[in-house]
Protein backbone atom coordinates (compact mmCIF):
# COMPACT_ATOMS: atom_id res chain seq x y z
CA UNK A 1 0.00 0.00 0.00
CA UNK A 2 1.22 3.34 -0.85
CA UNK A 3 2.13 5.98 2.26
CA UNK A 4 -0.36 8.59 0.92
CA UNK A 5 -3.45 5.74 1.11
CA UNK A 6 -2.60 5.98 5.01
CA UNK A 7 -3.00 9.58 5.33
CA UNK A 8 -6.70 9.81 5.29
CA UNK A 9 -7.11 7.06 8.53
CA UNK A 10 -5.03 9.59 10.26
CA UNK A 11 -6.72 12.50 9.00
CA UNK A 12 -9.94 11.04 10.24
CA UNK A 13 -8.97 9.92 13.14
CA UNK A 14 -7.29 13.67 14.64
CA UNK A 15 -10.14 15.67 13.13
CA UNK A 16 -12.38 13.54 15.45
CA UNK A 17 -9.99 14.43 18.51
CA UNK A 18 -10.46 18.29 17.66
CA UNK A 19 -6.94 18.41 15.67
CA UNK A 20 -6.69 20.47 11.94
CA UNK A 21 -4.86 17.28 10.57
CA UNK A 22 -2.63 18.46 7.08
CA UNK A 23 -0.87 15.78 5.72
CA UNK A 24 2.94 16.56 3.62
CA UNK A 25 3.24 19.40 5.92
CA UNK A 26 6.61 21.44 4.83
CA UNK A 27 8.23 22.46 7.73
CA UNK A 28 11.73 23.58 6.41
CA UNK A 29 14.26 24.10 9.23
CA UNK A 30 17.72 24.40 9.67
CA UNK A 31 17.89 21.17 11.67
CA UNK A 32 16.05 18.75 9.14
CA UNK A 33 18.33 20.08 6.35
CA UNK A 34 21.22 18.66 7.89
CA UNK A 35 19.49 15.06 7.74
CA UNK A 36 19.48 15.86 3.74
CA UNK A 37 18.12 12.44 3.36
CA UNK A 38 15.40 12.94 5.17
CA UNK A 39 12.03 15.07 3.81
CA UNK A 40 11.33 18.22 5.08
CA UNK A 41 8.22 17.75 5.16
CA UNK A 42 6.24 15.35 8.04
CA UNK A 43 4.04 13.76 6.81
CA UNK A 44 1.09 14.72 8.69
CA UNK A 45 0.55 17.83 11.62
CA UNK A 46 -2.05 18.50 13.16
CA UNK A 47 -3.39 21.55 15.83
CA UNK A 48 -6.10 22.14 18.08
CA UNK A 49 -6.56 24.56 20.96
CA UNK A 50 -7.01 23.14 24.66
CA UNK A 51 -8.84 23.79 27.49
CA UNK A 52 -6.13 26.05 28.47
CA UNK A 53 -5.74 28.57 25.53
CA UNK A 54 -2.48 26.64 24.83
CA UNK A 55 -2.09 25.08 21.10
CA UNK A 56 -1.28 21.16 20.64
CA UNK A 57 1.14 20.80 17.62
CA UNK A 58 1.59 16.67 16.68
CA UNK A 59 3.65 15.48 13.94
CA UNK A 60 3.34 11.73 12.88
CA UNK A 61 5.57 9.77 10.42
CA UNK A 62 3.82 7.28 8.25
CA UNK A 63 5.70 4.27 6.83
CA UNK A 64 3.84 1.51 4.75
CA UNK A 65 4.08 -2.10 5.66
CA UNK A 66 2.81 -4.10 8.52
CA UNK A 67 6.39 -6.04 9.43
CA UNK A 68 7.47 -6.21 12.92
CA UNK A 69 10.30 -3.72 12.17
CA UNK A 70 8.30 -1.46 10.08
CA UNK A 71 7.69 0.76 13.16
CA UNK A 72 11.49 0.87 13.45
CA UNK A 73 11.64 2.47 10.02
CA UNK A 74 9.99 5.44 11.01
CA UNK A 75 11.95 6.38 14.26
CA UNK A 76 14.94 8.45 12.65
CA UNK A 77 11.88 11.02 11.44
CA UNK A 78 10.13 10.85 14.35
CA UNK A 79 12.78 11.82 16.84
CA UNK A 80 13.62 14.72 14.24
CA UNK A 81 9.72 15.96 14.77
CA UNK A 82 10.20 16.06 18.09
CA UNK A 83 12.78 18.90 17.99
CA UNK A 84 10.23 21.20 17.20
CA UNK A 85 6.85 19.50 18.14
CA UNK A 86 6.20 18.43 21.70
CA UNK A 87 4.58 15.18 20.60
CA UNK A 88 5.36 13.12 17.63
CA UNK A 89 4.16 9.53 16.39
CA UNK A 90 5.47 6.96 14.25
CA UNK A 91 2.38 5.35 12.26
CA UNK A 92 2.73 2.15 10.31
CA UNK A 93 0.64 -0.96 9.10
CA UNK A 94 2.18 -3.58 11.67
CA UNK A 95 -0.92 -4.37 14.07
CA UNK A 96 -0.97 -3.79 18.02
CA UNK A 97 -0.44 -7.29 19.00
CA UNK A 98 2.53 -7.79 16.36
CA UNK A 99 4.62 -4.79 17.50
CA UNK A 100 7.49 -7.16 19.17
CA UNK A 101 10.53 -5.29 20.51
CA UNK A 102 9.68 -2.02 18.68
CA UNK A 103 7.50 -1.23 21.10
CA UNK A 104 10.29 -1.02 23.52
CA UNK A 105 12.14 1.13 21.25
CA UNK A 106 9.41 3.23 20.82
CA UNK A 107 8.58 3.47 24.49
CA UNK A 108 11.95 4.46 25.33
CA UNK A 109 12.18 7.66 23.07
CA UNK A 110 8.62 8.65 23.80
CA UNK A 111 7.72 8.23 20.60
CA UNK A 112 3.62 7.53 19.95
CA UNK A 113 2.67 5.03 17.63
CA UNK A 114 -0.60 4.42 15.91
CA UNK A 115 -1.71 1.50 13.91
CA UNK A 116 -3.11 2.11 10.54
CA UNK A 117 -4.87 0.29 7.36
CA UNK A 118 -6.31 1.89 4.58
CA UNK A 119 -9.81 2.41 6.06
CA UNK A 120 -8.89 2.95 10.04
CA UNK A 121 -5.97 4.22 12.60
CA UNK A 122 -6.03 3.18 15.90
CA UNK A 123 -3.71 5.07 18.70
CA UNK A 124 -1.85 1.90 20.48
CA UNK A 125 1.22 4.16 22.29
CA UNK A 126 0.55 7.40 23.50
CA UNK A 127 3.62 10.16 23.13
CA UNK A 128 5.07 11.19 25.74
CA UNK A 129 6.32 15.17 25.64
CA UNK A 130 9.95 14.73 24.72
CA UNK A 131 13.10 17.27 26.57
CA UNK A 132 14.58 17.07 22.95
CA UNK A 133 11.87 20.17 22.25
CA UNK A 134 13.42 22.96 21.76
CA UNK A 135 10.80 24.60 23.70
CA UNK A 136 12.33 28.64 22.11
CA UNK A 137 11.76 26.89 18.17
CA UNK A 138 8.18 25.77 19.32
CA UNK A 139 7.51 29.02 20.67
CA UNK A 140 8.64 31.01 17.67
CA UNK A 141 7.32 28.79 14.91
CA UNK A 142 5.65 26.14 15.34
CA UNK A 143 3.02 27.79 17.41
CA UNK A 144 2.55 30.58 15.80
CA UNK A 145 1.72 28.39 12.34
CA UNK A 146 -0.14 26.53 14.60
CA UNK A 147 -2.38 29.12 15.50
CA UNK A 148 -2.26 30.72 11.70
CA UNK A 149 -3.76 27.04 10.74
CA UNK A 150 -6.40 26.85 13.01
CA UNK A 151 -7.48 30.72 12.28
CA UNK A 152 -7.65 29.39 8.28
CA UNK A 153 -9.96 26.48 9.50
CA UNK A 154 -12.07 28.51 11.35
CA UNK A 155 -12.73 31.73 9.09
CA UNK A 156 -11.36 30.57 5.70
CA UNK A 157 -12.88 27.19 5.05
CA UNK A 158 -16.24 28.03 5.78
CA UNK A 159 -16.60 31.27 3.88
CA UNK A 160 -14.54 29.82 0.73
CA UNK A 161 -15.63 27.08 -1.38
CA UNK A 162 -11.39 26.25 -1.88
CA UNK A 163 -9.47 24.44 0.29
CA UNK A 164 -6.46 25.71 1.92
CA UNK A 165 -2.74 25.12 1.44
CA UNK A 166 0.42 24.98 4.18
CA UNK A 167 3.62 25.63 3.53
CA UNK A 168 6.62 26.81 6.32
CA UNK A 169 9.86 27.63 6.28
CA UNK A 170 12.56 28.11 9.35
CA UNK A 171 12.43 32.09 8.47
CA UNK A 172 8.61 32.18 7.52
CA UNK A 173 5.05 30.85 7.60
CA UNK A 174 2.06 30.66 4.76
CA UNK A 175 -0.84 29.24 4.09
CA UNK A 176 -3.17 30.26 1.67
CA UNK A 177 -6.48 29.39 -0.46
CA UNK A 178 -5.29 26.59 -3.07
CA UNK A 179 -6.90 27.96 -6.26
CA UNK A 180 -3.62 29.31 -7.64
CA UNK A 181 -4.89 31.18 -10.71
CA UNK A 182 -6.49 33.48 -8.70
CA UNK A 183 -5.52 36.39 -6.14
CA UNK A 184 -5.09 34.82 -3.11
CA UNK A 185 -5.89 34.86 0.73
CA UNK A 186 -2.88 34.64 2.47
CA UNK A 187 -1.45 34.08 6.81
CA UNK A 188 1.74 34.42 6.66
CA UNK A 189 4.53 35.04 9.73
CA UNK A 190 7.48 37.49 9.07
CA UNK A 191 10.51 38.38 10.60
CA UNK A 192 8.84 41.13 13.11
CA UNK A 193 4.96 40.06 12.45
CA UNK A 194 2.51 37.71 11.45
CA UNK A 195 0.06 39.24 8.87
CA UNK A 196 -3.09 38.98 6.71
CA UNK A 197 -2.65 39.63 3.58
CA UNK A 198 -4.21 39.81 -0.64
CA UNK A 199 -1.47 38.31 -2.59
CA UNK A 200 -0.39 36.99 -6.05
CA UNK A 201 2.68 36.00 -7.75
CA UNK A 202 1.43 34.68 -10.81
CA UNK A 203 2.40 36.63 -14.13
CA UNK A 204 -0.83 36.56 -15.96
CA UNK A 205 -2.95 36.97 -12.91
CA UNK A 206 -0.36 40.42 -11.56
CA UNK A 207 -0.11 42.09 -14.99
CA UNK A 208 -4.26 41.53 -15.50
CA UNK A 209 -5.28 42.83 -12.06
CA UNK A 210 -2.73 46.03 -12.45
CA UNK A 211 -3.53 46.59 -16.05
CA UNK A 212 -7.61 46.62 -15.53
CA UNK A 213 -7.35 48.52 -11.57
CA UNK A 214 -9.03 51.10 -11.09
CA UNK A 215 -7.03 53.02 -8.41
CA UNK A 216 -10.06 54.82 -6.60
CA UNK A 217 -12.18 51.65 -5.92
CA UNK A 218 -9.14 49.56 -4.66
CA UNK A 219 -8.16 52.64 -2.17
CA UNK A 220 -11.81 53.17 -1.27
CA UNK A 221 -11.43 49.16 -0.36
CA UNK A 222 -8.37 49.28 1.79
CA UNK A 223 -9.97 52.45 3.68
CA UNK A 224 -12.56 50.01 5.18
CA UNK A 225 -9.84 48.09 7.07
CA UNK A 226 -10.37 49.51 10.80
CA UNK A 227 -7.50 52.36 11.37
CA UNK A 228 -6.19 50.63 14.44
CA UNK A 229 -4.20 48.20 12.02
CA UNK A 230 -0.89 48.71 10.76
CA UNK A 231 -0.62 48.16 6.95
CA UNK A 232 1.86 47.60 4.46
CA UNK A 233 1.06 47.13 0.83
CA UNK A 234 3.58 46.35 -1.74
CA UNK A 235 5.00 45.51 -5.44
CA UNK A 236 7.79 43.69 -5.69
CA UNK A 237 10.14 43.18 -8.90
CA UNK A 238 11.00 39.74 -9.29
CA UNK A 239 13.16 37.37 -11.21
CA UNK A 240 12.58 33.77 -12.22
CA UNK A 241 15.30 31.62 -11.07
CA UNK A 242 14.70 28.04 -12.71
CA UNK A 243 13.08 27.58 -15.79
CA UNK A 244 10.97 24.55 -15.45
CA UNK A 245 9.80 25.84 -11.84
CA UNK A 246 8.03 28.85 -10.80
CA UNK A 247 10.34 29.86 -8.57
CA UNK A 248 11.09 33.90 -8.01
CA UNK A 249 13.63 35.98 -6.00
CA UNK A 250 13.65 39.30 -5.65
CA UNK A 251 15.82 41.18 -8.18
CA UNK A 252 16.55 43.47 -4.77
CA UNK A 253 16.79 46.54 -7.03
CA UNK A 254 13.13 47.60 -7.14
CA UNK A 255 10.16 47.46 -5.20
CA UNK A 256 7.22 50.15 -4.41
CA UNK A 257 4.94 50.41 -1.02
CA UNK A 258 1.88 52.36 -1.17
CA UNK A 259 -0.45 53.41 1.37
CA UNK A 260 -4.68 53.88 0.75
CA UNK A 261 -4.44 56.67 -1.76
CA UNK A 262 -5.76 56.41 -5.39
CA UNK A 263 -2.22 58.34 -6.77
CA UNK A 264 0.07 55.82 -4.90
CA UNK A 265 -1.66 52.72 -5.83
CA UNK A 266 -1.99 53.89 -9.52
CA UNK A 267 2.02 54.42 -9.79
CA UNK A 268 1.99 50.97 -8.11
CA UNK A 269 -0.34 49.26 -10.68
CA UNK A 270 2.19 51.11 -13.42
CA UNK A 271 5.02 49.46 -12.12
CA UNK A 272 3.28 45.77 -12.01
CA UNK A 273 2.47 46.39 -16.32
CA UNK A 274 5.77 47.05 -16.68
CA UNK A 275 7.69 44.52 -14.94
CA UNK A 276 5.15 41.91 -16.16
CA UNK A 277 6.01 42.59 -19.82
CA UNK A 278 9.44 41.87 -19.37
CA UNK A 279 10.76 38.11 -20.17
CA UNK A 280 11.64 36.06 -17.09
CA UNK A 281 9.59 38.46 -14.72
CA UNK A 282 7.24 39.98 -13.09
CA UNK A 283 5.63 42.42 -10.74
CA UNK A 284 4.02 40.76 -7.42
CA UNK A 285 1.04 42.29 -5.71
CA UNK A 286 0.86 42.44 -1.78
CA UNK A 287 -2.19 44.15 0.20
CA UNK A 288 -1.27 43.30 3.63
CA UNK A 289 -2.45 43.79 7.01
CA UNK A 290 -0.36 43.05 10.55
CA UNK A 291 -2.43 41.46 12.98
CA UNK A 292 0.26 40.85 15.90
CA UNK A 293 3.57 40.68 16.63
CA UNK A 294 5.52 37.59 15.32
CA UNK A 295 6.99 36.86 19.68
CA UNK A 296 3.48 37.39 21.00
CA UNK A 297 1.84 34.59 22.77
CA UNK A 298 -1.02 35.38 21.38
CA UNK A 299 -4.54 33.70 23.38
CA UNK A 300 -7.20 31.92 21.20
CA UNK A 301 -9.78 35.01 22.01
CA UNK A 302 -6.91 37.98 20.87
CA UNK A 303 -6.23 35.79 17.96
CA UNK A 304 -9.98 35.19 16.54
CA UNK A 305 -10.76 38.98 17.56
CA UNK A 306 -8.07 40.46 15.41
CA UNK A 307 -8.53 38.38 12.24
CA UNK A 308 -12.09 38.65 12.59
CA UNK A 309 -11.76 42.37 12.40
CA UNK A 310 -10.30 42.39 9.35
CA UNK A 311 -11.92 39.65 7.46
CA UNK A 312 -14.42 41.22 5.73
CA UNK A 313 -12.52 44.20 4.09
CA UNK A 314 -9.84 41.56 2.89
CA UNK A 315 -12.53 39.07 1.65
CA UNK A 316 -14.26 42.25 -0.42
CA UNK A 317 -10.70 43.17 -1.30
CA UNK A 318 -10.05 39.93 -2.77
CA UNK A 319 -13.13 39.71 -4.75
CA UNK A 320 -12.78 42.89 -6.18
CA UNK A 321 -9.22 42.26 -7.59
CA UNK A 322 -10.33 38.63 -9.06
CA UNK A 323 -13.12 40.25 -11.07
CA UNK A 324 -10.63 42.36 -12.91
CA UNK A 325 -9.25 38.68 -14.49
Amino acid sequence: MAETDLYPPLQRLFESEGYVAIPQFSFVHPLFKKAEKYSPKTDLAAFRWNDCDEVEAVAVEVKPGSHTTSPLQGIPQGVTYQLLFPLAYVAAETREEDLDFSRGVLEGLKLGYISVSANHAQIVLQPRPSERTMKSDFHEMTRPAGVLVLMAQTFLKDKLAEDFACNAKSESFWLWTRQKDRVQLQFGIGEEFTYFSCYSDIKWVCGAVATRAEPGRIAALLNEIPPQYETQHTCDHVERTNTRKLDYECTGSEYCRFRHNAQEIGTAMQHVTQWCQEPRRLGTLSFCVKLWKRDRRITRQEAEERVLGVLEPMLQLRKHLNSLL
